[in-house]
């Protein structure tokens, strides 16, 4: 898109940018605040005459959450004087290069069209759901913990009330900390977050989402943002990125958002995706990889001066029209159109990722063919079984490992994510909470490590960030790939010593046949290792009961309903091949308890015919198996 040029907006997105501002700033008070803009200091006068309403948004212990509707009424947002001790320079940047800013409100009524959103918490419609806002306030200097706050996420619904007033609030915050004089990235800022999707739940995370309206790129520390003294200064990582975009070297964001001294590029869907890590896991898992795969082909040493902080979707972002941590105001600017699943798919190539199978909408319910009564309500459904948590399978070396990859190749901007993915490994070695937090806390521990690096010294990792991160210990997605650790915390883990020679698992077990098959021809003994044969069991039970149900199987062998199935044939087979040695073993076998006849430690004459035995002495385990392997029916 040429610079300057703004194309129009669909028909249903008309009404909403043609609507005037709810609230009008009079022409003192516009001359005053221009005044302060250009001064580039705190205008220490500004009246604190106003009162703020707090509403308490936070969900309730019930799915519907908060009580509070887009139709009640809610306290305006309180015009306030801006300080602004530190222009967004990328954001004038743009301005001055005619690209169109655009409000916040009128911003997120793009990505959240009117009708999308539930139109309140009782809405009875269960596909439209409701956005997510949460407002942090943190204090990086141990100094200012007093103005420290954890804000929860509050729920906002289809008028954009509440998103609204969440942006207000967080203005009239930030005044009064830049009036105290703190506000600072190194001593207290606010962050005010959301993400371009709905969720079904109380909670944020992958499990609760339940629809996506735009793709979200961050790109952190642009070459050149922070040598920009006027508007019209070149910007070299700017430049190349929008070069990059003319000659389609990546997709065209619809937005440009200007967070800082970073970018936020929103790529806003033609229409809604929905998605759920749980429960429409193969849709979210391609837009994660595609997400995470642009990341990595935007966010490079051409564009960026720091190292890539590669995020999932589940990732939230500051809300446009909030305060940044270094005082400026996070401001959008229209960039391209909206885009479809069609246009991003054409850069996989490009990008090495596989396709977005488009996925628009979702059945609540499979179909139930053939089931009788299949669409009646028959009451209420049985309770849900609680799920087990996993025991953890890593030997105790695995968490030492990772604990010195930590220590030795850890970045900053990757500690955080490496602390999480340390108490992941711990989880899965089964070593207690206790333990991981003095292996983090306790003097000269992980955490005195992790401040003695390079630039910690300006961007301390405390004590707070240390025991959220080891909160994943008590998440129930603990068991986490090797993969996604290394990508995380930017370090790299030993590789595994495996004795195979190159070979990958199933080339090695195809060799150790040939081996086992060799030393077998030359009479050496190579059978009676390994893993007990789960077979036997499932025949030996059918020996004893021809008529018998998997079910009682199950219970009486101990073997899980997939292995019986697949040996529950094998009697059958023989028995229509070999009928007289079934009859010979079935008879032979009752004066035995059932648990012998499972062992299958059973010596007896070898059948011949019915009736008819030979002097051989055979073990009836041995005798069947070679059968089964020799008529190709058991590997």
């Amino acid at each position: 898109m040429i610079a300057g040029e703004v194309k129009e907006h669909e028909a249903s997105d008309k009404d909403e940018t043609e609507r005037p501002c709810e609230y009008e700033i009079e022409d003192c008070e516009l001359e005053e605040y221009k005044a302060l803009y250009d001064s580039d200091t705190l205008y220490e006068d500004v009246p604190l005459d106003y009162e703020i309403d707090i509403i308490d948004d936070s969900d309730s212990d019930t799915e519907s959450g908060s009580g509070l509707d887009s139709s009640e009424h809610i306290a305006p947002p309180l015009r306030v004087i801006m300080p602004d001790p530190c222009k967004n320079k990328l954001a004038e940047y743009l301005a001055a290069r005619q690209y169109a800013e655009v409000g916040p409100i009128d911003f997120y009524r793009h990505i959240f069209k009117t009708g999308i959103l539930a139109a309140s918490s009782t809405d009875p419609d269960k596909k439209k759901r409701r956005g997510k806002v949460q407002t942090l306030i943190i204090a990086k200097d141990t100094q200012y913990q007093t103005y420290e706050e954890t804000g929860y996420p509050k729920s906002f619904f289809d008028g954009l009330k509440e998103l609204d007033y969440a942006i207000s609030d967080s203005l009239n915050r930030y005044a009064e900390l830049a009036q105290k004089g703190v506000y600072g990235s190194e001593s207290v800022f606010i962050t005010t977050l959301a993400n371009a999707c709905s969720y079904y739940r109380k909670e944020t995370d992958a499990g609760s989402m339940y629809q996506l309206f735009a793709l979200i790129i961050e790109i952190d520390d642009i070459i050149g943002a922070d040598k920009i003294s006027s508007p019209l200064d070149s910007c070299a990582g700017m430049e190349r990125l929008l070069e990059g975009f003319q000659n389609q070297d990546f997709p065209t964001p619809t937005y440009i958002v200007c967070s800082g001294k970073g970018l936020h590029l929103y790529y806003v869907f033609d229409r809604p995706i929905r998605l759920n890590k749980e429960h429409v896991k193969y849709q979210y898992v391609r837009l994660d990889e595609y997400k995470k795969a642009l990341m990595n082909r935007m966010w490079t040493p051409y564009i960026s001066n720091s190292e890539p902080q590669i995020q999932g979707i589940v990732q939230k972002y500051r809300v446009v029209g909030t305060p940044t941590k270094y005082g400026s105001i996070c401001r959008a600017f229209r960039y391209g159109d909206t885009v479809s699943l069609d246009y991003m798919n054409s850069f996989c190539n490009i990008l090495g990722c596989k396709t977005i199978i488009e996925l628009y909408d979702k059945q609540y319910k499979m179909p139930r063919y053939g089931i009788p009564n299949a669409g009646i309500n028959l009451g209420d459904t049985p309770p849900k079984k609680e799920k087990k948590e996993r025991k953890g399978t890593l030997g105790l070396g695995a968490f030492d490992s990772a604990l010195k990859a930590i220590c030795e190749q850890v970045e900053v901007g990757h500690r955080y994510n490496a602390v999480l993915g340390l108490a992941a490994v711990a989880k899965m070695c089964n070593i207690s909470y206790e333990y991981l937090r003095k292996t983090v806390l306790d003097e000269d521990g992980l955490l005195d490590i992790l401040n003695e690096i390079d630039g910690a010294e300006w961007n301390p990792f405390t004590v707070e960030e240390a025991e959220k991160a080891m909160g994943f210990y008590f998440k129930n997605q603990n068991f986490m790939k090797r993969e996604t650790f290394e990508e995380l915390s930017g370090v790299e883990l030993p590789e595994k010593k495996t004795q195979r020679n190159g070979r990958n698992r199933k080339e090695h077990m195809e060799y150790m046949k040939q081996i086992r098959a060799e030393k077998r021809a030359k009479g050496e003994i190579v059978d009676g290792g390994g893993r007990p044969a789960k077979w036997w069991p499932v025949f030996a039970y059918r020996l004893r009961y021809p008529e018998g149900k998997k079910a009682d199987c199950i219970k009486c062998c101990g073997l899980s309903k997939n292995t019986v199935s697949k040996y529950w044939d094998l009697y059958d087979k023989m028995k229509d091949q070999l009928p007289w040695v079934i009859e010979h073993f079935a008879t032979y076998t009752k004066c035995y308890p059932l648990e012998e006849l499972l062992e299958g430690n059973i010596n007896m004459l070898k059948p011949v015919s019915y009736g008819k035995t030979s002097t051989e002495l055979i073990n009836i385990k041995k005798y069947t198996k070679v059968y089964l392997e020799e008529s190709g029916w058991l590997e």
